[in-house]
């Protein structure tokens, strides 16, 4: 069901294509990641369907990638200079997000995970907490981003 809807709004994808982002009693995610020239892009295709089954949500892209070539890279101090302008900006396919995955069942501070049932509303309190590093890496304040100046 859920390539047929992919097929229909143009993504080129195959059942092997498809990756379960949750599967639950609130539903079922799906996920694609569009290629060009049989790479994966940062172009990401999702379906919901809700208990039933019954379609919650389809989201995508409407543009097609296109290659224009291969280009060099600058330097990493030149790469920092550039995000810290605010003009550029980029994402990485999904596959690289997976490094991550440990922050959210490793660096959490929990003993045992809850998992609230579907409708239930449930309170978080932060008891503590401190800055971060700035998410490139870098302090903050050489590049010109701080949080007293934003």
């Amino acid at each position: 069901m859920a390539v047929d809807l992919l097929q229909k709004s143009g993504l080129d994808v195959t059942e092997s294509d498809i990756t379960v982002l949750a599967n639950d009693d609130w539903g079922v995610g799906l996920s694609a990641i569009q290629q060009l020239d049989g790479v994966d892009t940062a172009l990401e295709w999702s379906v919901f369907f809700g208990p039933g089954p019954t379609l919650a949500s389809v989201s995508g892209h409407a543009a097609t990638p296109v290659s224009r070539g291969e280009f060099s890279t600058v330097s990493p101090l030149a790469a920092v200079e550039r995000l810290a302008s605010g003009q550029w900006w980029g994402s990485p396919a999904p596959l690289y997000h997976s490094g991550f995955d440990s922050v959210f069942t490793e660096g959490l501070a929990v003993e045992e995970p809850y998992y609230p049932e579907p409708g239930e509303v449930i309170t978080l309190t932060v008891e503590s907490s401190e800055e971060a590093p700035c998410w490139c890496g870098m302090p903050r304040e050489p590049h010109g981003w701080s949080p007293a100046t934003s």
